[in-house]
């Protein structure tokens, strides 16, 4: 009697099927696992490090250069030409005089004055044109005390009595010493003593300061 062998060749076989198909797999998936770990992170909306990195600086604006100053220039032509000039406070000299360097942005005051004329007092503003020229003709002082203030509008008062308001003039007055006071609200009253010659003009001025 003849007996069966067992067919083992192909368990054996599928066993060594599966297990290779396992191996793949496997493999495969590592695969997938590897180039998800190196490809590229992408940025999430909810990564705060992410939104600082996309906001935009905005450059700060470049300040403005300031403007540069604009002076002007004044020549001043008088009569008589020994008459003295101050501008601003400041001696300039005698006619003719050119005065450069001055501001613009506010008046400016001219003051002249010679023996035996009228004193001048004029507050200057330059125009569009920042270069001026005036020609001033200085009158002779006529008989009599004239008195000016500045600002005007001071009531002047003569030996104790009042006279009128500056600018002022008393053609008719004695020779001799003569009280003269000037007073404008919201100033100190100026005072002083003024002598009267026959014949002979007298300008006085009172400035406020």
């Amino acid at each position: 009697m003849k007996r069966r062998g067992k067919k083992t060749g192909t368990g054996s076989g599928k066993r060594s099927l599966i297990i290779l198909a396992v191996l793949l797999i496997a493999a495969w998936v590592g695969g997938i696992v590897a180039l998800r770990d190196r490809a590229p992170q992408l940025p999430t909306l909810d990564d705060p490090a992410t939104e600082a990195d996309t906001e935009t600086e905005t450059p700060e604006p470049e300040p403005e250069p300031e403007p540069e100053p604009v002076f002007g220039n004044l020549e001043l032509n008088v009569t008589p030409t020994n008459a003295l000039i101050s501008v601003d406070g400041l001696a300039r000299g005698s006619s003719p005089v050119m005065v450069e360097g001055l501001p613009v942005d506010r008046p400016i005051a001219v003051q002249i004055h010679a023996e035996g004329h009228q004193r001048y007092r004029r507050y200057l503003e330059f125009s569009e044109k920042h270069n001026q020229r005036l020609g001033i003709q200085l009158m002779p002082i006529p008989q009599g005390m004239g008195v000016t203030s500045w600002p005007l509008g001071a009531r002047i008062y003569i030996d104790g009595k009042l006279s009128g308001h500056s600018p002022m003039r008393i053609p008719s007055i004695t020779s001799g010493v003569h009280r003269v006071r000037a007073e404008l609200d919201g100033y100190e009253p100026l005072e002083r003593d003024v002598a009267m010659q026959p014949g002979v003009g007298v300008e006085e001025d009172f400035v406020f300061e």
